[in-house]
């Protein structure tokens, strides 16, 4: 039996671990956009209920042969998936080659094509370790036996999906991550079927099997809430408790960066309750459970919600204690205390999740002879009610009423399933009083306003709240200062969108010194919109005729009025387009060539930012210019080591290998890089040119975009800011690095730490960067960026210790 356990919790590994790697396959076929990554989880968590649902039916009565079949299943499940990975690639690179075949509808149709056999096999795995455990256990209640292997399926699937994110995407990346995986399910089934022919030869059970017969059932009677109850509550429970991890997921991230490492803990963090809760089940319950036990449990899952929405606001000021108290060093501290307190938050409900769904499981199947069947049947609603919450949370309740007050919905909901459950089961009379009342206090307290805001920093002091909504994508709000400096805010994180004249005069320059390096660019495209003001500055070249820009956060667009001071009404401007889609994905299909195609500055340890630095996002870049068309990519060189700047820099090589760069250091904290590349050669760029459009068409800009101010925040054109590095200098610079692809993104697992261990360092990521491009030339460390004090005062206290950060309210830096 121990062998046993042992391939169920390594299937649990693999289990999660797939979607969490195919998912990464599915986004170059989708792009990043929410809409799709819900799409392929849906689909995901379809072909699970499916399998659930048939493989209740293949294992109900298989008796002897049931450890065989489960064998077969895992076999069955590491071929198909190690077919997932060909099948995606081969598929996605066909349709972009076809103009009309990047919609939603062709990508589900082709996600689903490849998923949906690996997917049912895997939710098979469900009822089919029920008729194991059965076939071992039988002397054992249905609770129990079920607690026990979904408790160390679930467990698993912890393990697994930690090591995916901090072990194996960042060492070997999607692809042999995905390999690895295959081997785990080729382990398990070459591991059970040998148990099985030893059995055989031993036992004579399992040597003379009966088709269609089932061993004697000894097992106790267990109390029954009929099955269509338990139906029903699988369901909902499914609905709500996928959409309570969502809302979940979105409120930790308004307290902790929303990195990939940050997002692993906190499915981990979920998961871990649910393993320990259903273990529990498996390892105290055993024999039947009393009415009162069910009803209970299901009381006590929205009061621990209600715990966990009272402590998830008070994370953030902790973390900001800790980081100054110096509890806190470094990167991996940091992520101890996240793993940590995501744990703490959530464990006392995730608890009863867990324990709660292997004894309604018992209670509706009163004999174990049953319970294969009604495990993967109750399993399958459970899945299928999964996917309706997640889609309901992230699409529908979130964007209409909030994260605070969808998490109070969620818990009225568990009330009504607890008070089903109580009445149900012949729970006690004090359990159904006690649901029945707080569900009425509960309904009471929703419009009246009374469960507790998540988001710690949804109002700051001294600062107005313009806007605020819990989009699909992020919550994103709008602040005002009291000098009426506006900033836009995604999760807590502003990332240089704002109308402080230091962060505009950074945005002119990069939308100045993007047009001038290139000769006529009629047709240009800028990827990322934010404020609008790099926009804006683009669009004051009357070179350019028709201008697009693509956003992913389908919101920015229409807040572009709020910061109509600096991007000047530039949505209404005739020559300007705009596209919401994910712009790696956008350029990566079929359409227009652009003389220009400018890459916006990004925080490049935000999920998916790191596609956009690929080499294969570099070059669907490069098929859509124009003869003689320029690639502009920035760079911020503040939240970038030289040594990932050099990975960016040999993975843009490798696509434009005669490809210059350049580097303005007018902003003393704020340093940037430009990649340009060029179709059909070099850009002819010179110091001393751009150095005149700093001194021309930028002071020009910025009058327009500050008027009436006497001395507007650029640099002055004898500072000099402008450096041009030459191929041979990249080249160098690129030495010995990694390259950045989209199997394997290694500027998204390594930038995170960079960031947040820069707090420690008394030399600044763009200070270490000048240095370096100084040594390159050949000057050691002499490359200084100029004086800064114009910004000083004209803008006084900034109000935030680090570019890309946000302040505490009173003045403490965030853990962000």
């Amino acid at each position: 039996m121990p062998l046993i356990w042992l391939a169920f919790f390594l299937s649990g590994i693999a289990g999660l671990s797939y979607e969490v790697t195919w998912s990464r396959f599915l986004v170059d076929l989708f792009g990043s956009s929410t809409p799709a990554i819900a799409a392929t989880i849906s689909i995901y968590f379809l072909g699970l209920a499916l399998g659930s649902w048939i493989g209740a039916r293949v294992f109900q009565g298989a008796g002897a042969v049931a450890l065989a079949r489960y064998a077969l299943l895992e076999l069955a499940i590491g071929i198909t998936a190690a077919l997932v990975p060909l099948c995606l690639g081969g598929l996605t690179s066909l349709m972009l080659r076809f103009e009309g075949t990047g919609g939603l509808g062709w990508s589900l149709l082709v996600s689903t094509a490849v998923l949906i056999v690996p997917t049912t096999l895997l939710g098979a795995t469900f009822p089919a370790m029920s008729a194991v455990v059965r076939r071992f256990q039988a002397g054992r209640s249905t609770g129990s036996s079920t607690g026990y292997f979904y408790g160390l399926n679930t467990l698993g699937a912890v393990v697994g999906s930690l090591a995916v994110a901090f072990i194996l995407l960042p060492a070997v990346g999607r692809l042999w991550c995905s390999y690895a995986l295959v081997l785990v399910n080729l382990t398990i089934a070459a591991a059970t079927g040998l148990l099985y022919l030893r059995l055989r030869r031993q036992t004579d059970d399992f040597r003379y099997p009966e088709p269609g017969h089932s061993v004697p059932d000894p097992g106790p009677r267990e109390p029954s809430i009929g099955l269509g109850a338990a139906s029903v509550v699988a369901a909902a429970t499914g609905f709500l408790g996928i959409a309570v991890e969502v809302l979940w997921v979105r409120a930790l991230a308004l307290s902790f960066p929303a990195t990939t490492e940050v997002l692993a803990l906190v499915l981990a963090a979920y998961l871990l309750g649910i393993g320990l809760g259903a273990l529990a089940v498996g390892r105290l319950q055993h024999g039947a459970a009393a009415p009162t036990t069910l009803a209970a449990l299901y009381l006590a899952i929205p009061l621990a919600c209600a715990l966990t929405s009272f402590l998830m606001p008070h994370l953030l000021p902790w973390s900001i204690s800790f980081i100054l108290a110096g509890d806190l060093p470094g990167w991996d501290a940091y992520l101890a205390w996240v793993g940590a307190a995501a744990v703490g938050v959530m464990l006392p409900a995730t608890l009863a999740m867990g324990a709660a769904l292997p004894v309604l499981i018992g209670a509706a199947s009163p004999r174990q002879a049953g319970a294969p069947r009604v495990a993967g049947g109750l399993y399958a609603l459970n899945t299928l009610g999964g996917v309706l919450g997640s889609l309901a949370a992230t699409f529908v309740l979130m964007p209409w009423i909030g994260v605070s007050a969808c998490l109070a919905i969620c818990l009225a909901g568990y009330l009504c399933v607890a008070l089903l459950v109580a009445v149900r089961s012949g729970a006690r009379r004090w359990i159904q009083l006690g649901a029945a009342a707080l569900l009425a206090a509960s309904l009471a307290a929703v419009p009246a306003g009374l469960f507790p805001e998540v988001n710690p920093l949804k109002h700051q002091e001294g600062k107005s709240l313009r806007f605020y909504r819990d989009a699909a994508t992020s919550t994103v709000s709008i602040y005002q200062d009291a000098r009426g400096d506006r900033s836009l805010w995604s999760n807590n994180l502003y990332a240089l969108s704002e109308t402080r004249p230091r962060t505009v005069a950074l945005q002119y320059r990069i939308g100045v010194l993007s047009t001038h390096l290139h000769q006529a660019p009629r047709q240009a495209l800028l990827v990322g919109f934010a404020t609008g003001a790099t926009l804006a500055a683009m669009s004051r070249d009357r070179r350019v005729e028709r201008l697009a820009c693509v956003e992913l956060h389908e919101l920015y667009f229409g807040l572009a009025p709020h910061f109509a001071a600096v991007n000047r009404g530039v949505t209404r401007d005739p020559r300007v387009s705009l596209v919401q889609a994910d712009g790696r994905h956008f350029l990566s299909r079929p359409g227009p060539r652009y003389d220009l195609v400018v890459s916006d500055l990004f925080v490049p340890r935000n999920p998916g930012v790191a596609t956009l630095y690929s080499a294969e996002h570099f070059a669907a870049v490069r098929r859509r210019l124009a003869p003689r068309g320029a690639l502009v990519a920035w760079l911020p060189l503040w939240q970038l080591s030289p040594a990932e700047v050099g990975s960016i820099v040999r993975t843009f090589q490798q696509v434009f290998p005669v490809g210059q760069a350049v580097v303005d250091r007018s902003d003393a904290t704020r340093s940037i890089l430009g990649l340009v590349g060029r179709e059909g050669g070099a850009a002819a760029l010179s110091t001393d040119g751009l150095a005149r459009v700093l001194g021309r068409a930028l002071p020009a800009a910025m009058s327009a975009a500050f008027p009436g101010v006497a001395t507007p925040p650029f640099p002055p054109p004898s500072s000099k800011p402008i450096l041009l590095l030459d191929p041979p200098l990249l080249k160098r610079w690129a030495a010995d690095h990694p390259l950045n692809t989209l199997d394997h993104p290694v500027i998204e697992h390594s930038s995170p730490a960079t960031i947040f261990n820069q707090r420690f360092s008394t030399v600044p990521l763009s200070r270490k960067n000048l240095d370096f491009i100084g040594m390159l030339l050949g000057k050691g460390s002499t490359i200084r960026p100029p004086s800064n004090n114009n910004y000083k005062q004209q803008e006084g206290n900034i109000g935030q210790d680090s570019p890309g950060r946000g302040a505490h309210p009173q003045g403490a830096p965030l853990p962000r």
